[in-house]
């Protein structure tokens, strides 16, 4: 059993630190964009390609299927398929609206697998995050940031061609050891998952009284994958993404101001579940506390809403369409829970923001 976190150890959590100064933005792409870019989301390629080239879409979702002989052979060992492997059958329920790109970012481009049925966004779900198991998918959640996939049939290739040039069988751990160290996604994917729905639940009139049902669920999908490629963004530059307040508070700042032009406290906290002190018992929130201690949840709610305000005092530095928004987010991410909500925090980033920018500038 997990020991229970104290709120002192759980509003601690902090990211690496990293220079700002120092990222050049574009960061540059990973080597499982190039397969992705040139399979599943090629131009012309269709769900069916998406079904045939990844291997976890050719099993079924089963209790234990995770630990079945099938999915050892498929994705874990890498194996050729067999013959009865390779007919993938029916898997989703609306397959016309699934679709498969390659989206641009300023922290790497990644792979994006939509689904317009909720019910084929749980099997995606299911099959690439539950690793082929019927786990609950809870129903605020529409959107996923999936890391360290295996993908098998791009390992196969790569052993193919390892041994067509001369490489030794023997020697094929090493190589894979070496290929690993240079780009962690050499055999691993990392993809967004996406289901088009309203965001956190919310009405569009909770958002913008001029927001019309069709602009917001438009303008979700924006926020969403601003919200999936900043967890991205802090998992590759930072060394780290968790289920935490802090991870949702940066994504949720760079995705509102992607997608609405700002980023207002109250919108935050009624998305979290949050209302006054007290959380609904659907709200998102209970999804990013982990083993924290129940009974600091008032003060959790507390610490949360005076950093959502915080944000909200420093959003118009996020709202621009410049590299600046990246370099901004990993100075904020220096900053544990603990310091972002004091009432002189603001002044304080303003001030570095400043000082980091004219420091790039000099020759």
């Amino acid at each position: 059993m997990s020991e229970v976190q104290t709120l002192d150890d759980y509003l601690s959590r902090r990211f690496e630190p990293v220079d700002p100064v120092s990222i050049e933005v574009p960061v540059p792409p990973q080597r499982h964009v190039e397969w992705w870019r040139a399979g599943p989301a090629a131009p012309g390629a269709t769900v069916e390609d998406l079904v045939s080239e990844v291997a976890q879409f050719r099993i079924d979702v089963a209790e234990g299927a995770s630990k079945s002989a099938k999915y050892r052979r498929l994705v874990l060992a890498a194996g050729p398929p067999a013959r009865e492997d390779v007919a993938a059958g029916p898997v989703f329920t609306s397959p016309e609206t699934v679709d498969v790109w390659i989206h641009e970012h300023d922290a790497g481009p990644l792979p994006v697998v939509r689904c317009g049925d909720r019910r084929d966004f749980e099997r995606c779900f299911h099959a690439l995050a539950g690793r082929c198991e019927p786990v609950e998918v809870p129903v605020a959640v529409h959107a996923l940031y999936l890391a360290g996939l295996p993908n098998p049939t791009r390992t196969r290739a790569l052993h193919n061609a390892w041994l067509a040039n001369g490489g030794l069988e023997s020697d094929w751990p090493i190589e894979m050891r070496r290929l690993k160290t240079e780009d962690r996604t050499t055999f691993h994917d990392q993809v967004v998952l996406v289901h088009d729905a309203p965001y956190a639940g919310l009405d569009a009139s909770d958002v913008d009284p001029d927001y019309s049902s069709d602009e917001w669920i438009e303008r979700s999908r924006i926020l969403r994958l601003e919200h999936e490629c900043t967890h991205h963004a802090t998992d590759r530059l930072l060394g780290s993404y968790r289920l935490h307040v802090l991870d949702e508070l940066l994504a949720d700042l760079m995705g509102f101001t992607k997608a609405t032009g700002r980023f207002e406290a109250a919108v935050f906290l009624a998305g979290l579940g949050i209302h006054g002190r007290d959380v609904t018992p659907d709200g998102r929130l209970w999804t990013y506390i982990g083993d924290m201690d129940r009974a600091g949840i008032g003060d959790l709610v507390d610490v949360t809403t005076r950093i959502a305000a915080n944000l909200e005092t420093i959003a118009p530095l996020f709202i621009t369409d410049d590299r600046r928004r990246l370099r901004r987010l990993l100075v904020l991410a220096s900053d544990g829970m603990d310091r972002l909500q004091d009432a002189d925090w603001p002044d304080r980033f303003s001030t570095r923001i400043e000082a980091d920018e004219k420091r790039r500038m000099r020759p």
